[in-house]
């Protein structure tokens, strides 16, 4: 297990020293649209069978990225987290909405490979819709965390497309999803 540990250990210092080569020496600021699929992990034990797992999600981000690895931004967008459907009423459902307002740190690992973690707060829409009637109720989540995976494959100097892999934790719902998306990035 100790042996586990100092590989992985310099695994990431020899990544970090090939990144440090490789990374543009100039400050920039990116902004990033993504959109996706989120796959909510259901820990539900009541109601589960009228539980929508496949769902959609959209992000915003802005970063800072100095000419160091590590790299700071703002993110938001709106994910639903899940719909709950009625299996004998039809016209009854219940989603859960997610407006994520998170700090991103993000590392660079190497020249296309990155992990972030993004942690702040979220305002959560509960919309339950009848037959005749749809009504919303707002929350806040004091603590989120994402932690994010991807590649930035480069288009041109200015654009770049990066899939990515994001682990969605919300704390007062103690909900958690996957969200895979197809990012834009712009760089100003």
């Amino acid at each position: 297990m100790k042996f586990t540990y100092l590989f992985i250990a310099f695994f990431f210092i020899i990544v970090s020293v090939k990144a440090e080569d490789t990374l543009n020496t100039k400050n920039k600021v990116t902004l990033y649209v993504g959109i996706g699929y989120n796959f909510y992990i259901n820990e539900m034990q009541l109601y589960k069978d009228g539980i929508r797992m496949s769902n959609y999600g959209a992000t915003f981000r802005l970063m800072w990225e100095p000419k160091y690895r590590l790299s700071l931004g703002f993110e938001t967008g709106l994910i639903r987290m899940y719909q709950w459907q009625n299996p004998i009423l039809r016209q009854e459902r219940i989603s859960l909405y997610v407006i994520p307002l998170n700090s991103v740190f993000c590392m660079q690992l190497s020249k296309i490979w990155y992990v972030n973690l993004a942690l702040g707060t979220s305002i959560l829409l509960n919309q339950i819709a009848t037959k005749n009637d749809v009504n919303t109720a707002i929350q806040f989540a004091i603590v989120n965390i994402y932690a994010e995976t991807g590649l930035k494959l480069r288009l041109s100097k200015k654009f770049m497309i990066i899939p990515s892999l994001t682990y969605v934790f919300i704390s007062k719902t103690e909900d958690r999803s996957l969200l895979l998306q197809t990012k834009i990035g712009y760089t100003f």
